[in-house]
């Protein structure tokens, strides 16, 4: 099947027989090829999405089987069965029970962590499955919202592209931070834009385009001093601090998700990605891998 390009059918068949890690990185190279063709990046947000799905599907697998292997009783994990020996007042009489069970079920997190590295191997673009289809999903965020003119949303969504201008084109990340920028007289953002698009790659750019990209910063920067202004300098200085701490990034709005907001966040169960309650509104679904909300 693979010899006469007939991949989605050969995915089919590796996920029949359980073998995630293959479909997964079939998955994958479709996604990347439809990344690359600037077609549909829905297209290849979904490959990405389905993707990552086999991957967990292998990490649920591969902890299942160790959690059985070293005798781990489902029913021992509940909370049900906590509960229970607390009214029967035999909780604190079985202490080693409980500590048992978390020893053995660290040491399976631990073995089918290990296994899971095995098996994704050389191919490091699953180490992060979901990486791929958050770069897709808010590279098309920041531009729904700069059509619904939500202009500065879209400079915040915009700005998060930094971090993955190793799955999408860095010409089309930096334009569209430049775009948003130069819609939001954030002249600051808009020149560090401009400096990254002047310096891209032959391979990325042409010299043409590179000198087209230089006359306009040009006449633009001329006009006006590349600062940004008071309100725009705080959205950025909270977008960096949010990088450097690993806070989540809510899948709806593309901002950071701070402290003071960590109340009030759903968790999608599927991917694990976060998104504030007050954005979710009318939401029934995940944006990113749509899973159903409850």
């Amino acid at each position: 099947l693979l010899d006469k390009g007939d991949k989605l059918q050969a995915i089919e068949l590796y996920r029949k027989a359980g073998k995630s890690t293959q479909a997964a990185t079939l998955l994958a190279s479709l996604a990347q090829e439809a990344g690359r063709s600037k077609v549909n990046p829905l297209g290849a947000k979904r490959l990405h999405v389905l993707a990552a799905m086999e991957m967990e599907e292998l990490r649920t697998r591969v902890l299942d089987t160790q959690l059985k292997t070293m005798g781990l009783k489902e029913e021992e994990t509940t909370q049900r069965d906590m509960d229970e020996e607390y009214e029967l007042g035999t909780m604190n009489l079985k202490p080693q029970r409980t500590q048992v069970t978390v020893a053995q079920a660290t040491a399976a997190t631990l073995e089918s962590l290990v296994q899971h590295d095995a098996a994704t191997g050389e191919n490091r673009s699953l180490d992060n499955a979901w990486h791929g289809a958050e770069a897709f999903h808010f590279f098309m965020l920041a531009q729904r919202q700069l059509y619904a003119n939500q202009l500065r949303d879209a400079l915040a969504t915009a700005l998060q592209l930094r971090a993955y201008d190793d799955v999408l084109d860095p010409r089309e990340v930096y334009s569209l931070i430049a775009l948003a920028s130069y819609l939001n007289s954030a002249w600051g953002q808009c020149s560090k834009a401009f400096i990254e698009l002047e310096s891209l790659k032959p391979t990325s750019c042409s010299k043409a385009d590179r000198e087209r990209f230089a006359k306009l910063a040009l006449a633009i920067f001329t006009a006006n001093r590349p600062q940004d202004p008071p309100e725009v300098a705080t959205l950025v200085e909270e977008i960096n601090k949010g990088r450097a701490s690993g806070y989540p990034i809510c899948m709806i709005s593309g901002k950071p998700i701070n402290e003071k907001q960590a109340g009030r966040v759903y968790k999608c169960r599927r991917c694990s990605r976060k998104m504030l309650e007050d954005c979710i509104r009318s939401l029934n679904h995940c944006p990113l891998c749509h899973m159903m909300l409850v």
